[in-house]
């Protein structure tokens, strides 16, 4: 027992250094702190109405919310599966700590767990989960709010740690951490990192069956991956909830191909999502390299250029605040713009290239290959033949935006990499000619691509960002009185200072990451002339990997960056003028269209109102299209003309028959801007309503037809309605007088609507709302009653003569489903769990009770 006790106390002495880094780095936390993350508002913004409905409804969950997008599921958004009850593991894993503090921990956790599956030493075991924790991208996506991102990669050397045992033949254990770390893998939500970490499994389990069958120990493998196949079987079941609903939805979302045939749709489509969209933040083509290099194009944010450089002389001699400096980006690459940039660590990327030379097997191969490959396709439209291969060719490979994401397959596997190849150094099993050898190339291929880009970074980059930097000094002298020759030369002057700063700062960066590299070969060189031992070794090593790492994370994710809790979550939405007037309609069954924001990039008007647009990466396709068909325009033209009074322009709109969508969306209020640019919400006394009666019903014959239709027709009166639903509706024809026809919204909540109709004859009635057929059930008077979609996103029904109760439920059956085989699912998981840990201690008991002369 006390062998067992000792062995343990090592290893939380190591989580105790851990938790300290964590509070060090989030100090601000223990004053009761919390991170501002922009992402998690407009998150908030777009989960307030499904958080009224969970508290009024003692923790049950809704479905469907209608606060984004004229409605959508909400398990997209923010859901609590009760019957995954791994979440449980979650938080013990975490120590019960809050984000961000959690997170971070729970990075170094799962990373110390997988270095010490491949028996790395263990305080080598925590700097490995140093470098792996605190490499920018992750602390980029906190400080974002993106946190789903963060926590998929901070569980996956857990999964890792699962394959790895079985590629050993262990399949008990092997069942056991891929069932927990898989299970908490895909609980994070983040199916794009879940897909690259499968890449990296993928690749790695070629080498190893490679090896294998080379050293005749397939069997042993086979039973290992059994194990390991066992335990995944439980880590889905465990989210089937969650992956059954999503594949479900996903086949109406922007990440499916378009029904519409028009040339300016189609010429981007992949079956998945649109090819220019998905990679709008490409890396350029030597963008990569910030792995090693942080600042090669200029890092990110505002804040980085030089306030003594040629920038800030050449403003002091046109007369513009110095403080202007401050403002001039420095990013040069070929992304939008970028937060920051992805920085494993010079060491991390010294070592390991310098594991490739020492390390034998086939393994390290894989991984540093399938990094590489990572960052070709990185580049996305920048390598175009490679990207549009693995678009058109490679499963669900289309189904992800933002192609710089790949990076994270690097970023996981480099720190790997670099610890198994410093762990070989200190385990004695290499030559020392081999280890000088393997140092001086490594540094002749890492320390060299830093001495080029100090030396003559000019030759590969040009430092400038031409449309940003024209736009710049156009706000800079374009009102100025001074001549176009003048401006002109002003204009080359100021782009010419502004690319030496961006020259100066990738040459200080480069020299910067060449300093670190000399800094651990040195501390290898000592090492292998026996001057130095081990521990100061690994000790050295970590001390330089976490400074280089925490200064540069420090730049983007600081203590400025909390603020003090707000117990109210209305104290981070600012209510403005135009929400209080809105919010003095009794009546709050209708949707907002906010102009003076971004409308489908911002989900902060939802955290007080039903909008029309929202904020979500996986919005309905067909709203989408009705958005670039119909709303944008609206919004273009509100822009356009504020100087007219917006009472009136919308009249005028609707007198020019171009609001019939918006109409038909319910949507009662505008926010726009008022002459003292505050916002100001106008009446639309045009808007439809919940529900009407219309008298014609326009057969169209696709999608191209339906969406076209919507500007030819009276919305109000006649429902476009695809030939497909023919069937239903059959040869129906309303007669109904809409004028004299009612159906009113009775009872409002989210996933539970009750409507009154009343009518003389026969009608067809549009709802407004979004025609989602996997989910959505109605009744008339209690009986099953079927619905089409019409007008492109909206459900319509036959309606008999008389006075009726229609009922709307949303009540997927896949959600009961999968729940049902969740909750059996965590039943094997801590079965397992707990079982496997038993069987463990009372092998290490009765080891630890053996002689020593006969312990084995």
């Amino acid at each position: 027992m006390n062998a067992l006790l000792k062995r343990s106390l090592t290893h939380l002495i190591a989580i105790g250094a851990m938790l300290a880094i964590t509070f060090s780095y989030f100090s601000p936390m223990l004053g009761g702190k919390v991170l501002k993350q922009q992402d998690i508002t407009q998150w908030r913004g777009s989960y307030e109405e499904i958080n009224k409905y969970v508290k009024a409804h003692d923790g049950e969950q809704t479905l469907w919310t209608n606060s984004m997008f004229g409605g959508m599921p909400s398990y997209q958004i923010g859901m609590n599966y009760p019957s995954n009850k791994v979440f449980w593991l979650d938080s013990a894993l975490r120590l019960w700590m809050p984000n961000p503090a959690g997170t971070l921990f729970l990075m170094l956790l799962c990373f110390y767990i997988l270095m010490l599956v491949f028996g790395v030493n263990q305080w080598l075991a925590v700097v490995g989960s140093l470098a792996y924790a605190f490499s920018s991208y992750n602390f980029l996506n906190l400080q974002a709010g993106h946190e789903t991102k963060v926590l998929a990669v901070a569980f996956a050397p857990l999964v890792l740690a699962g394959v790895r045992l079985a590629f050993k033949g262990n399949w008990l254990w092997a069942m056991v951490l891929t069932a927990a770390g898989l299970g908490l893998e895909l609980r994070a939500n983040h199916l794009q990192i879940s897909y690259y970490l499968m890449l990296i499994i993928g690749c790695w389990g070629i080498a190893e069956l490679i090896h294998a069958i080379r050293n005749k120990s397939l069997p042993t493998m086979l039973k290992g991956v059994s194990g390991a196949l066992a335990g995944a079987v439980i880590a889905v079941g465990l989210n089937l909830t969650n992956l059954m609903l999503t594949e479900e939805y996903s086949k109406y979302t922007i990440r499916q191909q378009s029904e519409l045939t028009k040339a300016s749709v189609v010429k981007d489509q992949t079956g998945g999502l649109d090819l220019s969209y998905a990679t709008q933040w490409s890396n350029g083509t030597l963008e990569p390299l910030s792995i090693l290099i942080p600042n090669v194009m200029g890092g990110g944010g505002q804040g980085m250029i030089d306030k003594k450089g040629s920038t800030a002389k050449f403003f002091q001699k046109v007369g513009v605040p110095a403080e202007a400096v401050k403002q001039m980006p420095a990013y040069h690459g070929s992304q939008p713009f970028t937060s920051g940039p992805i920085y494993f660590s010079a060491i991390v990327c010294f070592l390991a290239i310098f594991s490739l030379f020492v390390l034998k097997g086939e393994m390290k191969w894989a991984l540093f290959l399938i990094s590489i490959l990572g960052f070709f396709l990185s580049m996305g439209k920048n390598m175009p033949g490679l990207t549009e291969f693995f678009f058109n060719n490679f499963p669900l490979y289309n189904k992800f935006r933002a192609v710089t994401m790949i990076m994270v397959i690097g970023q996981i596997c480099f720190p790997i990499l670099a610890v198994l190849g410093l762990n070989e150094v200190i385990s004695g099993r290499v030559d020392k000619a081999r280890l000088i050898k393997a140092g001086k190339l490594s540094l002749y291929i890492v320390g060299g691509i830093c001495l080029v880009f100090l030396v003559l970074p000019g030759i590969f980059l040009e430092f400038s960002s031409a449309d940003t930097d024209n736009n710049i000094a156009n706000q800079i002298f374009g009102n100025s009185q001074m001549p176009d020759d003048q401006k002109k030369q002003m204009t080359n002057e100021f782009i010419t200072a502004l690319q030496e700063d961006r020259e100066s700062l990738t040459r200080m960066s480069a020299l910067r990451s060449l300093v670190f590299i000399g800094l651990a070969v040195a501390s290898l060189w000592f090492y292998i002339q026996k001057k130095l031992k081990k521990e100061y070794l690994i000790a050295a090593i970590g001390l330089f990997i976490t400074f280089d790492l925490w200064q540069l994370d420090k730049k983007y994710l600081n203590n400025g960056e909390f603020q003090k809790k707000n117990k109210n979550a209305e104290a981070d939405f600012q209510m403005t003028r135009a929400d209080m007037q809105i919010l003095q309609d009794r009546d709050s069954n209708y949707r907002v269209y906010n102009v003076t924001v971004s409308p489908f990039n911002d989900a902060t008007t939802s955290f007080f109102h039903k909008s029309v647009g929202g904020y979500h990466g996986a919005k309905f396709r067909r709203y989408q299209e009705l958005r670039e068909a119909q709303f944008d325009r609206i919004e273009q033209i509100m822009k356009q003309k504020q100087q007219m009074q917006p009472d009136t322009l919308i009249a005028q709109l609707n007198m020019q028959g171009l609001m019939g969508a918006l109409n038909m969306m319910n949507t009662r209020y505008f926010i726009t801007q008022a002459p003292d640019n505050q916002p100001i919400a106008v009446r639309n006394n045009y808007a439809f309503g919940n529900a009407w009666f219309t008298n014609t019903i326009c057969w169209v014959k696709n999608a191209d037809q339906e969406i076209d239709t919507l500007d030819g027709i009276d919305l109000r009166s006649t429902a476009a309605v695809d030939e497909r639903y023919r069937p239903v509706l059959k040869e129906f024809a309303p007669t109904a007088d809409p004028m004299a026809s009612t159906v009113d919204l009775k009872s409002y909540e989210p996933n539970h609507l009750i409507y009154e109709s009343n009518a003389s004859a026969d009608g067809f009635v549009v709802f407004s709302e979004i025609y989602y057929d996997k989910g959505w059930k109605c009744t008339i008077d209690g009986k099953d009653a079927e619905y089409v979609r019409c007008n492109y996103v909206l459900r319509g029904m036959k309606v008999p003569a008389g006075k009726h109760k229609i009922e709307w439920i949303f009540e997927p059956e896949t959600f009961k489903t999968g729940e049902s085989m969740a909750m059996v699912s965590s039943i094997l998981l801590y079965a397992l769990l707990f079982g496997a840990i038993g069987m463990w201690v009372r092998k290490e008991l009765a080891l630890d009770s053996k002689p020593v002369g006969k312990k084995k």
